[in-house]
């Protein structure tokens, strides 16, 4: 039962987190809005980067997955995992690991770098057929390169991220909540006249007000859809 109580604790901690970071996006990007200095972009892309850091690390919390935070703890993974590599080619290979955000491996990742491009030191691993593995680099060089292809669209302005429309929308969200909320706190006297009742019931009014707020953005948080654009042959073609 204690387990379960800390367990409820820490999450509402970490709701409470999410909640500081959202309000901090949307009071940055207020700021910008009235006086679009460097500093104020600065500061919105700040707070931008710390909920999308903080929402990255609570999915991964959440699946479990086993993350490598540079290239000494993934070098040394693949070294105990008995592969064939060096510090050096392991640096120069690098660029063919599918990184996150902040510079960390996902085991997933590394797995798939090792299976593709390296050998085991005792030769345990069963030999690849030469025509498959040439096939399977062929697959994963395109792969790349649809990467970067689609990475060159969203730097044109062609594409939005879905990180970058959640974390517009949240912001957005957040800010209409805070409006609303202060609508009723400094309208709560004027609802009560209107109504011809008795003012030492605006606590009562108030409470009510912040509650069906509060279920009323309760019913909009839920995750959003966003249906995958496939860049067409054509217009990756001129990149």
């Amino acid at each position: 039962m204690q387990t379960e109580t800390l367990k409820a604790q820490v999450e509402k901690l970490m709701e409470k987190e999410e909640e500081l970071l959202l309000r901090a996006v949307a009071q940055t990007m207020q700021e910008y809005n009235k006086k679009p200095t460097n500093a104020a972009l600065k500061d919105w892309e700040a707070a931008k980067n710390a909920l999308e850091e903080y929402q990255r690390k609570k999915q991964q919390e959440a699946s479990g997955e086993i993350i490598f935070k540079g290239i000494p703890e993934a070098l040394g993974y693949l070294k105990v995992e008995n592969w064939k590599i060096s510090q050096a080619k392991f640096y120069d290979d690098v660029r063919f690991i599918k990184r996150q955000k902040d510079g960390s491996f996902t085991k997933k990742e590394v797995d798939k770098y090792a299976a593709q491009f390296l050998q085991k030191r005792d030769g345990s691993d069963i030999e690849i057929d030469p025509f498959e593995k040439l096939k399977e680099e062929t697959r994963f060089t395109k792969e790349r390169a649809d990467k970067v292809a689609f990475e060159n669209e969203i730097a044109r302005g062609n594409y939005i991220l879905k990180s970058d429309a959640e974390q517009q929308l949240s912001a957005r969200a957040a800010f209409l909540k805070s409006g609303i909320q202060g609508f009723f706190h400094s309208m709560s006297a004027r609802l009560i006249e209107l109504a011809e009742g008795k003012p030492e019931k605006g606590p009562d009014v108030l409470d009510f007000c912040l509650k069906e707020v509060e279920e009323l953005f309760h019913h909009y948080s839920k995750p959003l859809v966003f249906e995958a654009v496939k860049i067409k042959s054509e217009e990756t073609d001129a990149i």
